[in-house]
């Protein structure tokens, strides 16, 4: 009976093992996966924003666009800005999709629990690049608008006298 019993204990903990194998092996890495994805939401918005803003579809609004103090000043400094910095939120956004096609790779390629340090190195990058990336933008959009609400207030002024 013990023979018996200790051969069924075995039997039990060979196929656990087996089962905690199979499911290892299908495991995804998911920041690789879910990082991707996200980095490919960031850089469709930055491509959106800079083909729609540069031929001034996006007024001026609370929701969507580069939204600071100056931007918002006017209309004319709204749409200068988002022109001024066009090519350089469409160079995030393009930097933005291939880093997220190498995550979402890194993510089918490395398939396992905890994800590799080259799925961490391109999670670093990809975000860092939008972040990094987001302060030309800000610098270049806020100059380009004060110029012009600077222009659009001297022309206001100067049709008084």
């Amino acid at each position: 009976m013990c023979a018996v019993t200790g051969e069924a204990e075995r039997q039990s903990t060979d196929l656990a093992e087996t089962r905690s194998e199979q499911k290892a092996g299908k495991s995804m890495n998911l920041m690789g996966i879910l990082g991707g994805l996200g980095l490919f939401m960031i850089g469709g918005f930055h491509l959106m924003i800079a083909k729609q803003g540069a031929l001034g579809l996006i007024g001026r609004n609370g929701a969507i666009g580069i939204r600071t103090r100056k931007t918002q000043a006017s209309d004319a400094a709204w749409d200068a800005a988002h022109r001024a910095a066009a090519p350089l939120m469409r160079t995030v956004g393009i930097a933005s999709l291939i880093f997220g096609a190498a995550l979402v790779l890194s993510g089918f390629v490395w398939q396992q629990e905890n994800p590799p340090a080259v799925t961490m190195i391109v999670f670093a990058l990809g975000y860092g690049a939008v972040l990094v990336g987001s302060v030309p933008i800000t610098i270049k959009a806020n100059a380009a608008a004060s110029r012009a609400h600077a222009n659009q207030e001297q022309s206001i002024f100067s049709g008084r006298r």
